[in-house]
């Protein structure tokens, strides 16, 4: 159950990271709204899903950066532009679980 867990709150996390980042950089703003939805539906299950397996929190919080490494791979083949090395957002389980 915990890796099905840890794999399930790693593609939420990639997915997040991935929409967040294009909702940022790319300057497509017919997508923005699909964007936006992606990113509002991943929040609500990462928040699920850490509330069913508190224990899933220190994981996250150990490959939030580690994701978004994997992440900028993902969009920088996809799209021409800039995206930070550094996340520019802030991102850990804590935040997640206050909103």
């Amino acid at each position: 159950m915990a890796g099905r867990d840890r794999g399930e709150l790693c593609s939420c996390l990639i997915t997040l990271y991935e929409h967040l980042l294009k909702r940022e950089f790319v300057n497509m703003p017919e997508c923005f709204r699909g964007w936006e939805s992606t990113i509002l539906g991943s929040k609500i299950e990462l928040k699920a899903l850490l509330k069913q397996s508190p224990s899933l929190g220190s994981y996250f919080d150990n490959v939030a950066e580690e994701y978004y490494r994997d992440t900028l791979e993902i969009v920088r083949s996809e799209y021409s532009d800039y995206f930070p090395d550094e996340r520019p957002f802030t991102l850990n389980s804590q935040l997640l679980l206050e909103e």
